[in-house]
């Protein structure tokens, strides 16, 4: 062997060691930081029906008469560990500036007034770090924001709790984070009044955090739960809402529910629509194609929702001419919740996230459901999440003092 190969092969050697060994370093420091739990603190404050509810309490957007207020809803970036500690030899770092880059075109090519997050941000254990460079990042857009927490914002090492730390730190002041009442179930339950130039009640939003599961069980996390689903308090809580809102203009207020997590209705909503079953001639399909599963997961089940799942996890055939209207009315008066919502006739539209879908929105019974365009395409090894990439545009117009909603499908 001549010198300039051994050389070479030395330098081969050393370089391959030198990128092995930096590599190794820091799964291993990723691995130890991992292990360590960060507990957040948050003061007490708790809700019981005898307050007074107050829309002056709370952050709200205002639009005038013949104007539109343009929201543009984000969900499921699934953040990865960056920079140092980035998954897939590093190539992770990449795959969350790409997701960056996206929310900047969409911000620039829609320039709405404002930004809500359907949640899951991240799912990586260093989730307090990945939290703090996204509201890093959503400073620098100068758009006002906000987001309901998803089921993996909490599971990692840093609790809800800590995460709500972080979101309502003064120097990200364009998050208008509402930690909300402490004895809800989890954090961020709270209500977005819209008014307009005279400050009259015009419509309102009210997010809702339908719980998580943790990777790593821990019961010392405040606010986490094992399963999603909402709890008694927050159906008391949405009723004094909805309630508060009507006692401020005198007649029911129009809202707009917002979560992460979709329940069974969205699921019946969703296929009795694309079956062509119908209760009246509004019902239907608004956009969006074969809605595949709507990943619901709570809500009350029967014998043909449970056929309807087990169909579609053990053929792939999702669950075709299952779902009928008789199985939809018997959960409808049998869902404590959903059928509190149908009730008081407040709530028209509910949006959530957690589907990595493409965006749909249908329109059944009265409610608009509609799925936000998953932001993020971090789950590539599923045939379900390689489609578009985007977020969902919703325009809301006053027209005559009051306000008329439609949405759109925004892609990269």
């Amino acid at each position: 062997m001549n010198k300039k190969l051994k050389v070479a092969l030395i330098a081969i050697v050393v370089t391959a060691a030198a990128v092995f060994g930096t590599y190794g370093v820091s799964r291993i420091q990723l691995e130890l930081l991992g292990r360590v739990s960060l507990y957040g603190t948050i003061e007490e404050n708790p809700w019981d029906e005898d307050i007074v509810f107050s829309s002056d309490d709370y952050y709200t957007l205002t639009v005038e008469r013949g104007d539109t207020l343009k929201i543009l809803m984000l969900t499921d970036t699934h953040f990865k560990n960056g920079g140092w500690y980035a998954n897939y030899v590093w190539v992770g770092e990449a795959v969350n500036q790409g997701v960056y880059a996206d929310i900047k075109t969409l911000v620039k090519e829609t320039s709405p007034d404002f930004i809500y997050l359907t949640g899951d941000i991240e799912t990586a254990s260093l989730n307090d770090k990945i939290f703090e460079q996204f509201c890093a990042f959503m400073e620098k857009l100068g758009v006002d924001w906000t987001m309901t927490m998803g089921n993996h914002d909490g599971e990692n090492r840093a609790d809800k709790a800590y995460i709500s730390g972080i979101l309502s730190d003064a120097k990200y002041s364009r998050c208008v984070y509402d930690v909300g009442y402490t004895n809800l179930n989890g954090l961020g339950n709270t209500v977005i009044p819209v008014v307009d130039e005279t400050d009259t009640l015009l419509y309102a939003f009210i997010l809702m955090d339908f719980g998580d599961w943790q990777k790593r069980k821990d019961p010392v996390k405040q606010y986490s739960t094992y399963e999603a689903g909402e709890t008694e308090e927050q159906r008391l809580w949405y009723a004094w809402v909805v309630e508060g809102l009507a006692a401020e203009k005198g007649e029911t207020v129009e809202t707009m529910l917002l979560a992460h997590i979709p329940f069974h209705a969205v699921t019946y909503a969703a296929k009795l629509s694309y079956m062509d079953i119908k209760l009246d001639s509004t019902d239907g399909y608004l956009y969006g194609t074969d809605p595949f599963d709507t990943e619901s997961e709570f809500g009350y089940t029967n014998a043909e929702y449970l056929a309807f799942r087990e169909a579609y996890h053990a053929n792939g055939d999702k669950g075709y001419n299952i779902l009928t209207l008789a199985s939809y009315y018997e959960y409808k008066e049998n869902d404590l919740f959903f059928k509190l919502i149908t009730d008081l006739g407040s709530t028209k539209q509910i949006v959530t996230g957690h589907n990595h879908c493409d965006g749909y929105s249908v329109r059944f019974d009265g409610i608009v459901y509609t799925s936000v365009v998953k932001t993020g395409d971090i789950y590539v090894d599923k045939a379900w999440d390689n489609g578009n990439r985007g977020g969902t545009l919703f325009l809301f117009e006053n027209v005559g003092g009051s306000l008329s909603v439609v949405s759109e499908r925004l892609y990269v």
